[in-house]
């Protein structure tokens, strides 16, 4: 049997979440959500993601550092990392701290689910 693709997503909007969490579920992926990351080495450490989400505003931590503290670690550098955010300014930073795709939210179930499949595309 082939393992579940593991997708982590750090975001705390939680109604985002719920229905990230739903769609990703009911495609077969393996789903784990922080509504923080101020952890975000040691949680990508123990899950061992193939994608990561990252929103941008974040209790405690941006996810621009978030990101740029994952990719300095040689462990957690190949690992797909999506940013996303409502502010279409964000792209260029993010990009800049280390992030492999950008999705401006809102996005539609279509948009979310083709950048799912070009994150995995990248990890695989």
């Amino acid at each position: 049997m082939t393992p579940k693709t593991r997708i982590l997503i750090f975001d705390d909007d939680r109604d985002s979440v719920t229905i990230y969490s739903k769609v990703l579920d009911r495609k077969g992926y393996e789903v784990v959500t922080r509504a923080h990351c101020l952890d975000c080495l040691e949680v990508v450490g123990f899950f061992h993601p193939d994608v990561i989400f990252m929103d941008h505003n974040m209790p405690g931590k941006c996810g621009l550092e978030a990101v740029a503290s994952l990719k300095s670690h040689a462990e957690f550098r190949s690992i797909p990392i999506v940013y996303f955010s409502s502010s279409a300014e964000l792209e260029r930073l993010a990009r800049k701290a280390g992030a492999d795709a950008y999705l401006q939210k809102p996005c539609t179930m279509t948009t979310f689910e083709k950048a799912i499949q070009t994150a995995i595309s990248i990890s695989h």
